[in-house]
């Protein structure tokens, strides 16, 4: 599951709400993924374009990405926010306002709620132009589907919120699917999340390959020059939210959680089904966004450097970051004049005093720096789980069916000679 978000617009993305509802189609794990997206223009925009990317084959997309024009008033796709695993949600529709209440991990020791509203818009959702064609959805269909939307106008620092649903017509990277207990039907099913950014790194990676088959070749090159437009970059919430509810009456068998993501716990809904949350977003993982260590690192300098230049290796000894990640950013921002050389020898550097408007703009530029997009190192998170559900097909009733009958079998001729024991006992 999880989606890549590529923008080339100047927009601040506040929340991604992560819902996964799991089920079971004839012994097939299926998905229904709900997006509530939060965002803000840092400028005023006719038209915002947005390229999705799923790892999963969507089929007809007319069918399988929808928007839910009215998020929040109390379908079963905003059990994401309800007891025990949220804190509440409302919609106006008067004024199309859709409110979410979560849990702000920004403090590791002191965990808080943030509440996050956004006007609802209704995006228009296509393909682009150059994948509607067989030998595109061909493609799509091994790798991983490729959208956009569109919305517009907006208007500067005004938040918008909109809710995304898909449900894909297969699951790609169901790594195993395997019977566990063959006479009980008890089967279970190897999964995993992904970060945006590694979502994206796979599909390019599939696209590669596909450019080496003949028939796909053009169709593929076509694919990755869309998603790889040097103006777009991988969106990186400042909140990311992941709920993940299991079919009834399955089970979590292990998980395994890496990189820049906390596992919140479980707990159990009131449909009986268990639901399992993790937080995420560069408000409490800064160091891996380059935006936000930019920030960092400014701050450092302004607080610390202005008697004593300070060397890279002593901004990453600080800071406790990634030594090749902190000498690209602090590269950067001295390419775009937010900090200088001060010995260059010695290789120290100081921060120049930017009014915090220009200071502000001069992170974001970073974060579109072509150098630092193709250099930065993400860490980004991975989230390996597998669950079990009972799948029974005739053959297995059968052998069930079987099974029972010789164990009733066995107890009547165990009672039986019991039986007959007694009799010939008094019968003495």
């Amino acid at each position: 599951m999880s989606l890549a978000w590529l923008s080339a617009d100047r927009i601040s993305f506040s929340l991604i709400n992560e819902s996964i509802f799991l089920g079971i189609i004839a012994g097939e794990v299926r998905a229904r993924e709900v997006y509530d997206v939060f965002f803000t223009p840092l400028e005023d925009m006719d038209h915002s374009r947005v390229v999705c990317i799923s790892p999963h084959d969507l089929g007809d997309t007319s069918a399988s990405i929808k928007v839910d024009p009215a998020p929040g008033a109390g379908s079963g796709d905003d059990r994401a926010y309800e007891s025990p695993i949220g804190f509440g949600r409302t919609f106006n529709p008067e004024t199309r306002v859709l409110s979410v209440r979560v849990v702000d991990v920004t403090k590791p020791h002191d965990p808080q709620t943030v509440t996050v509203s956004g006007q609802v818009v209704v995006p228009e959702i296509s393909i682009p132009s150059g994948l509607r064609s067989e030998a595109g959805r061909a493609v799509m269909e091994e790798v991983g589907t490729i959208f956009e939307w569109s919305v517009g106008p907006l208007y500067r620092k005004e938040t918008y919120a909109l809710r995304l649903v898909l449900e894909p017509r297969r699951l790609l990277g169901v790594s195993a699917r395997r019977p566990v207990e063959p006479i009980t039907g008890l089967w279970s099913a190897d999964m995993h999340l992904a970060c945006p950014q590694l979502c994206f790194f796979d599909v390019r990676r599939l696209l590669d390959v596909a450019r080496k088959v003949t028939e796909f070749a053009a169709t593929a090159a076509q694919a990755e020059a869309i998603i790889c437009d040097h103006r777009l970059r991988v969106v990186n919430p400042d909140h990311a939210r992941i709920v993940l509810v299991l079919p009834p009456k399955a089970e979590l068998r292990r998980e395994r959680t890496m990189g820049c993501i906390v596992a919140l716990g479980a707990s159990w809904l009131a449909t009986g089904q268990l639901a399992c949350e993790w937080f995420g977003g560069r408000e409490r993982f800064w160091s891996d966004d380059p935006e936000f260590m930019a920030r960092a690192i400014l701050q450092y300098l302004l607080s610390w450097a202005i008697q004593q230049p300070k060397s890279k290796e002593q901004i990453t000894t600080a800071l406790a970051v990634s030594h090749g990640n902190c000498s690209l950013i602090v590269d950067s921002l001295v390419k775009h004049g937010a900090v200088e050389v001060a010995d260059r020898d010695r290789g120290l550097f100081v921060a120049k005093c930017l009014p915090p408007d220009k200071s502000a703009r001069v992170t974001e530029l970073i974060s579109r720096d072509e150098k630092v997009i193709r250099d930065f190192e993400w860490v980004g998170y991975r989230i390996d789980y597998e669950i079990s559900y009972v799948f029974l097909r005739h053959q297995d009733m059968a052998r069930m069916m079987q099974s029972r009958l010789l164990s009733y079998i066995a107890v009547f001729l165990a009672i039986l000679s019991m039986v007959l024991s007694l009799v010939a006992l008094f019968s003495r």
